[in-house]
């Protein structure tokens, strides 16, 4: 074999691992999603997952309480706090 058939040989095994590593990462994040019963898109929780990745925390209870906020639902603001004073 020559030089250029074995860089291409690497280069093909290298793309099939990396397809295979995404495949699997694929299928646990739904198994997460699935296990914490997840109502948001996959891109949300994969977004969450990659910031909260450095961080010390147990990935089945940030799923639990991430947008879940707590209360009435009621506007903390006021229609007069979005005005600027002295223009109106």
């Amino acid at each position: 074999m020559r030089r250029n058939e074995v860089a291409n040989l690497a280069q093909q095994r290298a793309v099939k691992w990396q397809v295979w590593i995404a495949l699997l990462a694929y299928v646990l994040l739904r198994f997460c999603a699935y296990l914490g019963r997840w109502p948001h898109s996959f891109t949300r929780l994969f977004a969450l997952i990659r910031s909260a990745l450095w961080q010390n925390c147990e990935l089945r209870s940030l799923l639990e309480v991430y947008g879940t906020a707590g209360g009435g639902g009621r506007f903390l603001g006021t229609p007069q706090q979005a005005y600027l004073a002295g223009f109106g």
